[in-house]
């Protein structure tokens, strides 16, 4: 017994000791195991990582370019309001989009990094990922080590992971997405790990939700779709509630409303993205017929991501989790129910081309989570716990079905990213899963081989992705190093506000220095692609590369292989021909078919003195006048503008923050046609957007631009267009200005012309009103048709969308026409203000009007302060009233006639009436010196009559000329006069007979007439002096308008009574708009016994309503003068200061301001350096006249103050 137990004994301690050699070998297999996937993990860091990064020192892919801009401009300002208020500027300086509604986390890292190692941020975004990539490997190993409960397992996770194609191009990147995976990782550790309390859980994910909250919102919709996904298939699977997700959902939900509210800027980007559940929502409803679908994901999506606020993430939250209960109670109705099965288990794998142009598509998914990887998933998924499987689960629905559905550049692979939480872990399963199996059937040496050899590909593989990803796609995707040189030139030229285009080249704003257009457009997509691709494929594409400049500001082009493919995947086809571009110059070339182009700017004059270009300016701060390209930027505390430099487009207009057209635009047309004579019938229309501009200057606070309008075919020149910007601190001032000064038709031949100011916004409510009267208030509705509002008068409107606007306030004349129509298929609105009128030969007409932003009450006020003063065109304040006659014969009139002439002229001095012209003709046929002399005896003024039109047709300009010649000679001669003025014959005269007079220094000209008017919408403005248009230049040559009608009515077959009741009309006309009333008559008629008396009779009513009688000469020379005269005004609350300067070399007598003071009760007004020659009182307004007279070259402070009376 002893010797049989002694032998049991010797075989026990051998068993033992076999097994301790077993058990050692086999750690010591598992340590080398371990080890060689430690040295593998560290060889394939340093070579697909680190070693890209030494060799390529520069940021990796596309998206990366934007972050790192924005980084920048984060590291430039000292807090998060300095950091939006410049993102805001520069919305405005070069785009039209901002990064302020993008979450800032990794913009706030990167700027935090760079401020504490004082590291540019440019070398920071190639280290930055590192450190990214070291935490996601240590974090992700801890969480691949919860589902594989080993090191070696977790360490080939880890692995598996890094060779993800998608991952491994994505981890050298800075951008948000890779930021955010470490959190990612950290909330699902924290989720599925039962050991953690629930409070210490809950403040755990607390921190890493709201870090991701802040930082990238398509992550932070992916998790809370994955967590509402997976909780609903875990219900459904296992008929349990799990708690943990469940909390991770409360979680999102109270800390999303929290994150919002403090950050409200975020939550564009949110709003935007939750718009997949409305995708996502009719897919549902329209697959599977369930209607109340897309309905609930659409009330889902309102009030959480919308209209969030903790009570709707309450009712939400016991939503979620009673639909769940109800899904976890009818799991157990049915117990057998299973989802995963062994047998139903398949395989895939797709055949990859090239790896640059691998599809997006979800089709493309088995390569972009890895070949390897889904070969060895696919024989992993049974190995997996009941919570992997649901993950697994919830992943391929939250990202394969809405990465379908996405139609951007990027396709699905944004959404496939994701795949790395559970990916790396079910391959993982796969690989020890099959190696387990093979084993069995390779059991000696020569098949081990094979089995070595397997497994030397696989890691081949493995290692040779990570390395093709980052030494080779993603520099390739960076950029070539022709390309980033060329553009690093570019970055020392020119100014950052100017924009640069190149197609496919993301990353030209770090580079160049330069800004970018946004990649949507909004309505001007689809002009800007046309404009892009012909100004690369076409010849004579000079309009196309304007409109870039003008319309989107781009200075810059990159022409390169690139470019063309990119324009050609967006169907432009054509070779290359923007060499052929005579408004674009290559500045930069390479050998490798990279060039860049610069356009040619067009040139701006700039005008030194005041006086040329504003009559009246005000003592306070200048607006901030920024070029930027090609747009000029006006910005005040009060609005902000931005106008073109080669055209008065308006890209912006409102306030610091909002631009109050949106995506609308505001815009001029302006309507021609001839009315009358050999042109009669012809028409064109002119968008002042749209117009090539022959001259644009600038003044400090003023733009001018300057064109010429041609017929439809542009063969001829019709008139004379002017369009000036005077830009105040609160207000702004515009002025457009249309000559007929090219046809030299009749004056018969009117040129008519309809002004429209289009502006199509979403501004549904405008009130219109004239003075101080009740305003019209309207609100536009859709509309199929347009409505209109004709024969009226204002002279304000204001445009808005209940708190904001744009107010408009018209100088004389006044619009009369409004129409407007709402849209129905958005909430914008078009509405149109019009003005029509004709313009005669060599005359203008001029529309004023000045413009402010913000609510009414404001809008109104920031105009008033600077309409309140202006130049009186005529002297001492007078309300003047013109007598003039005209002679046809002087020497061969009979003697009665002759004598009617001088009757005429006693009976208005017996009433007090001095100032009265005549017209004599001047022919050597028609001289009389004695009737001369008696003419001058009564004191009458003599202005020179000839024809210069005959037989329907005019003398041609030479014929002209010598005529006008004779006429100045013979007055000169015969009776020792100097003609200032001229009247031709039947009021018949072109352009011609306007070069001819200015050549002959005649001041003014008694030619242009308006027939009578009694529609008050035709009353304002148009009798004042004016100088004559030529050629697209001013003349020297006064314009007085003569008043209709004259004594031609003075006939049987009109009333006697009638006519001078019109005369009477018109004089109360010209009094109510402080107008110049000019009648001409045949002195011969007027002086008749059957019409003196009326003549008499009007006269004297003309005095009973306070007009001056006046001449001619006196009005003409002081119009003329007034050009030279500008006044600087500052205004207080009990004092207005007006610097006055005469820069004449003459005296000027009666420079009269017309100021409009608040009417204050038992308040008077005094002047100091003036005197009140007029005051006129309404309700709330005081309108005073202050005269004064100034010396040539004089300058003078006149002071209006308040006394108590």
């Amino acid at each position: 017994m002893v010797a049989k137990g002694h032998g049991e004994e010797e075989r026990i301690k051998s068993g033992a000791s076999i097994s301790k050699i077993l058990i050692k070998n086999i750690s010591n297999i598992l340590s080398r195991i371990e080890r060689f996937f430690l040295l593998f993990l560290c060889f394939m860091i340093f070579l697909a990582f680190i070693a890209p990064i030494a060799v390529h020192p520069r940021p990796f892919g596309t998206d990366i370019y934007s972050h790192l801009i924005h980084t920048k401009e984060m590291t430039e300002t000292n807090s998060l309001s300095d950091f939006y208020e410049l993102l805001s500027e520069k919305t405005i300086v070069e785009k039209e989009y901002s990064a302020a509604g993008y979450p800032f986390g990794v913009w706030l890292f990167g700027s935090i990094v760079a401020k504490v190692t004082g590291v540019n941020p440019t070398i920071l975004v190639s280290i930055i990922p590192i450190m990214f990539l070291f935490t996601i490997i240590v974090v992700f190993y801890f969480y691949a080590n919860m589902f594989l409960k080993s090191k070696k397992y977790s360490m080939l996770a880890v692995i598996f992971l890094l060779s993800m194609p998608q991952t491994s191009m994505a981890f050298l990147r800075y951008v948000p997405s890779v930021f955010v995976t470490a959190f990612v990782l950290f909330i699902f550790y924290f989720t599925m790990d039962r050991k953690i309390i629930s409070v210490k859980r809950f403040f755990l994910m607390s921190i890493f939700v709201i870090c991701l909250c802040i930082t990238h919102t398509g992550t932070y919709m992916f998790l809370f779709y994955f967590a509402i996904g997976y909780l609903t298939i875990y219900s459904i699977y296992f008929g349990e509630l799990h708690k943990n997700i469940y909390i991770l959902i409360v979680c999102m939900l109270i800390n999303y409303a929290i994150m919002v509210d403090l950050f409200s800027n975020i939550q564009y980007q949110y709003i935007q993205k939750s718009e997949l559940l409305l995708s996502v929502g009719d897919f549902i409803s329209t697959k599977l017929n369930i209607p109340f679908v897309n309905e609930l994901f659409g009330m889902f999506r309102h009030q959480i991501f919308v209209n969030n606020s903790l009570y709707n993430a309450a009712i939400w939250a016991g939503f979620i989790y009673a639909i769940c209960k109800l899904l976890c109670f009818l799991r157990s109705k049915f117990p057998e129910f299973k989802i995963f099965k062994r047998e139903t288990v398949g395989l895939t794998i797709p055949i990859i081309g090239r790896v640059e142009r691998v599809s997006h598509s979800v089709l493309a998914t088995p390569f972009w989570i890895g070949p390897l990887q889904t070969f060895f998933s696919v024989f992993g998924i049974h190995k997996l716990d009941r919570t992997a499987k649901c993950m697994f689960l919830t992943v391929m629905t939250i990202t394969l079905l809405p990465g379908s559905l996405y139609k951007g550049p990027t396709g699905a692979t944004r959404e496939i990213y994701y795949f790395f939480i559970i990916i790396p872990i079910v391959a993982v399963f796969g690989f020890y899963y099959l190696t387990a199996k093979i084993e069995k059937f390779f059991k000696n040496n020569k098949q081990k081989i094979v089995i070595s050899i397997a497994l030397f590909l696989i890691f081949s593989v493995i290692i040779v992705l990570p390395i093709i990803a980052n030494v080779y796609y993603n520099p390739k995707v960076s950029g070539k190093d022709n390309e980033i040189n060329g553009m690093r030139w570019l970055g020392t030229v020119g100014n950052p506000w100017e924009i640069c285009s190149g197609v496919g080249y993301r990353q030209i704003e770090l580079y160049t220095n330069k800004g970018i257009l946004p990649e949507s457009l909004g309505g001007a997509t689809k002009s800007f692609w046309r404009d892009l691709s012909n100004t690369y494929l076409s010849r004579n594409s000079e309009q196309y590369v304007d409109d870039l400049y003008s319309t989107f500001n781009v200075k810059y082009l990159i022409a390169s292989e690139k470019v063309i493919l990119e324009l050609k995947g967006r169907g432009s086809n054509g070779r290359l021909q923007i060499d052929t571009n005579n408004q674009l110059d290559k500045i930069y070339s390479t050998n490798e078919n990279f060039s860049i182009y610069s356009y040619i700017n067009p040139v701006v004059s700039s005008v030194s003195n005041t006086s040329e270009v504003i009559s009246i300016e005000y003592k306070e701060l200048n607006p901030l006048f920024l070029d930027t390209g090609a747009f000029f930027l006006i910005d005040t505390d009060t609005y902000k503008m931005q106008i073109g430099k080669t055209s008065p487009k308006i890209r912006y207009i409102g306030n610091n923050t909002v631009n109050l057209l949106y995506d609308g635009y505001l815009m001029d047309i302006i309507y021609l046609s001839w009315s009358g004579g050999a042109y009669d019938g012809k028409k064109a229309s002119y968008i002042l957007d749209e117009l090539p501009y022959k001259s644009i200057y600038s003044y400090i606070i003023q733009i001018v631009y300057k064109t010429i309008l041609q017929n439809e075919n542009e063969t001829e020149n019709w008139a004379t267009l002017i369009v000036q910007y005077t830009f105040y601190q609160k207000a702004m001032k515009r002025e457009i200005i249309v000559a007929n000064d090219f046809q030299s038709f009749a004056s018969q031949s009117s040129l008519d012309m309809k002004i429209i100011t289009k502006l199509v916004s979403p501004m549904p409510y405008f009130h219109f009103q004239e003075g101080d009267n009740t305003p019209t208030n309207r609100t536009i509705y859709p509309s199929e048709d347009s409505i209109i509002i004709k024969d009226i008068k204002f002279d304000k409107i204001y445009f808005s969308d209940g708190d904001n606007g744009i107010y408009y306030k018209y100088d004389k004349a006044y619009p009369d026409e409004i129409l407007y129509k709402g849209s129905t298929k958005n909430d914008y609105s078009a509405k149109n203000v019009g003005i029509i009128i004709g313009i005669l030969p060599s005359t203008s007409f001029h529309m004023s009007q000045y413009i402010s932003i913000g609510d009414k009450k404001t809008a109104e006020e920031n105009i008033n302060r600077y309409d309140f003063v202006s130049l009186y065109p005529y002297p001492n304040g007078e309300l003047p009233i013109v007598l003039t006659s005209y002679m046809d014969t002087l020497n061969t009139t009979s003697e009665e006639a002759f004598n009617y002439r001088l009757n005429a002229h006693d009976k208005l001095q017996n009433i007090g009436i001095t100032n009265y012209t005549e017209g004599v003709n001047m022919k050597i046929a028609e001289i009389n010196t004695a009737r001369m002399n008696k003419l001058m005896e009564e004191g009458i003024n003599i202005v020179g009559y000839e024809d210069v039109y005959y037989n329907r047709s005019f003398d041609d300009l030479e014929v002209q000329r010598n005529k006008i010649q004779i006429m100045t000679e013979n007055a000169e001669v015969y009776y020792n006069i100097t003609l200032t003025g001229f009247i031709p014959q039947w009021r018949e005269y072109n352009l011609d007979t306007v070069k001819a007079l200015n050549a002959r220094n005649i001041l003014f000209a008694l030619m242009t007439h308006i027939r009578p008017q009694t529609e008050e919408s035709y009353q304002e403005g148009l009798r004042q002096p004016q100088l004559a248009y030529y050629n697209g230049n001013k003349t020297g040559l006064v314009l007085l308008t003569i008043s209709e009608p004259t004594d031609s009515y003075l006939r049987q077959d009109y009333e006697v009574e009638d006519v001078v009741s019109t005369w009477k009309t018109l004089i109360d006309l010209t009094v109510a708009n402080d107008d110049l009333c000019l009648f001409l008559w045949r002195s011969e008629k007027v002086g008749m016994p059957e019409y003196i008396d009326e003549l008499v009779n009007v006269s004297k009513y003309a005095q009973s309503k306070g007009m001056t009688f006046t001449t001619p000469y006196e009005i003409a020379k002081h119009f003329k003068l007034l050009q030279n005269v500008s006044a600087l005004v500052s205004k207080d609350e009990n004092e207005v200061l007006i610097l006055v300067k005469n820069s004449n070399n003459e005296p000027i007598n009666g420079v009269t301001f017309v100021v409009e003071m608040p009417r204050i009760h038992g308040v008077s007004y005094t002047c100091k350096n003036g005197q009140i020659v007029r005051k006129v009182d309404s309700f709330s307004t005081c309108i005073l006249g202050i005269s004064t007279d100034l010396n040539g070259g004089e300058t003078k402070d006149i002071t209006i103050n308040t006394q108590k009376l």
